[in-house]
């Protein structure tokens, strides 16, 4: 619904949850954070959901533009 992401023809088709899934071989982790001021929250989750994905929510990683992210090693 974004019209940056339509105007640039970002996700002009439908997203193929199904293949998506069957593509990955073992499991899909998805990190998102709810102060993330590009993706909105409610679509981080609505992906989570359709992929099946183990999930890592935060409230304070943004976009996750950092050098670093420790948590990915606990």
């Amino acid at each position: 619904g974004n019209p940056n992401d339509t105007a640039a023809g970002y996700y002009s088709e439908p997203w193929l949850w199904d293949q998506i899934r069957s593509n990955c071989q073992h499991f899909i982790v998805q990190f998102g954070s709810s102060d993330d001021h590009l993706v909105p929250f409610d679509e981080q989750q609505y992906v989570a959901e359709k992929l099946s994905a183990e999930k890592h929510f935060y409230s304070d990683k943004g976009h996750f533009q950092t050098s670093t992210f420790e948590e990915l090693f606990s």
